[in-house]
């Protein structure tokens, strides 16, 4: 399986309880399923929704 990682996903990382429900999602989501995340930005004090989806990676 191959990840691509986005200015998103990195945003997740940074947050504790993101970062934890996107392992969660990645270990037991199948494909084309979809998953709306909570972000906060400790940094500028902004929280923010993102959805996002596994899809397969060609290649």
């Amino acid at each position: 399986m191959k990840a691509t990682v986005r200015t998103t996903v990195k945003l997740i990382r940074n947050d504790p309880e993101s970062d934890k429900a996107l392992r969660e999602f990645i270990a037991t989501g199948k494909l084309n399923s979809t998953r709306t995340f909570k972000i906060r930005d400790a940094a500028k004090g902004v929280e923010r929704e993102v959805k996002l989806k596994l899809i397969p990676a060609q290649g």
